[in-house]
């Protein structure tokens, strides 16, 4: 790295305890890897907007009742969270989850409109945990 070091960048990224273990395993890490840059989970909010973002790239709507219920488990997960909360990526395999929960409800239907197709409702995220 020292040898190219106007030609290159490496970036590390990760959780902050690993990423200081990490950088205290060799003394000359730290002096390497002068610049950090700490990025501080999302909001409620901005969680919730990355959540209805993957949901219009997959064509998917969550119902009323349902994002109330989403957000409600959203705040207090951001309450109790442990240390490996993955934020957006909690999210999407929130969101995965959902889906698969609708499909099996679905199956069970005798009829299936479009909007059926593409609507989540509550019980497609009841039961699910945050990874």
């Amino acid at each position: 790295m020292e040898d190219y070091r106007d030609q290159l960048i490496v970036i590390v990224a990760g959780y902050p305890e690993p990423m200081n273990q990490f950088l205290n395993v060799n003394p000359g890490f730290r002096s390497r890897f002068n610049r950090i840059l700490t990025f501080e989970d999302y909001t409620v909010d901005e969680l919730m907007q990355i959540l209805e973002g993957m949901e219009k790239k997959l064509d998917y709507y969550t119902d009323s009742d349902a994002r109330h219920f989403v957000e409600k488990k959203v705040e207090v997960k951001l309450c109790y969270k442990t240390k490996d909360f993955a934020n957006a990526r909690a999210m999407r395999n929130y969101l995965e989850a959902a889906i698969l929960k609708q499909s099996q409800r679905l199956i069970q239907q005798e009829q299936i409109r479009k909007e059926d197709l593409t609507t989540l409702k509550i019980e497609d995220f009841e039961g699910i945990t945050f990874a």
